[in-house]
């Protein structure tokens, strides 16, 4: 597969399934007697959802939301919800599932969409980008791995929609 010019690794496969493996352990514990429902939020979330809960050893229920604020790879103010869960969230220990926290503005959303049912949420990342500023009032609870904050591709994050199948997270020359 030819990945885009001046592309490199950031993260090998190796590390990012240890980085998976240590964050189903800290959910095994945490959220043993919760019988949470998993929440992904696509499309990004996808691959890493189905390696995360392939580690977690605890019962838990599946759903997704397609929430985003890209429109043709351009972000956009407005988050815009294309899709809703079947699972009712009332009641509920909800893991919201994403590929990457960045500034936060879509998985502030969907919290906010969430926060009056659910009895509680928790967010549950791959990748956590170091960037200067966040204009919102929210962290992930569970962090897979640091990175700069560059445009990332690989294990579910896409390059103009291609490459989320990598197993390995790949660096763009070009700034996120």
């Amino acid at each position: 597969m030819k990945l885009p010019e001046n592309s490199k690794i950031l993260f090998n496969s190796n590390t990012v399934d240890l980085a998976i493996n240590k964050m189903a352990i800290q959910m095994n514990v945490e959220l043993a007697d919760k019988k949470p429902l998993f929440l992904v939020v696509m499309n990004g979330g996808l691959v890493f959802a189905a390696d995360l809960i392939s580690c977690v050893s605890i019962p838990l229920e599946l759903d997704h939301i397609h929430a985003t604020r890209y429109v043709k790879n351009v972000g956009q103010e407005k988050v815009i919800f294309h899709s809703r869960p079947q699972i009712s969230v009332k009641d509920r220990h909800v893991v919201l599932v994403d590929d990457v926290f960045d500034v936060g503005i879509t998985l502030e959303a969907v919290v906010e969409e969430f926060r009056r049912d659910a009895e509680s949420i928790r967010i549950a990342v791959l990748v956590e980008k170091k960037v200067r500023s966040r204009p919102v009032n929210i962290r992930p609870d569970y962090v897979g791995l640091s990175a700069p904050n560059v445009y990332l591709f690989g294990r579910g994050m896409d390059y103009n929609g291609w490459h989320r199948n990598l197993r390995s997270i790949y660096q763009a020359e070009s700034e996120a």
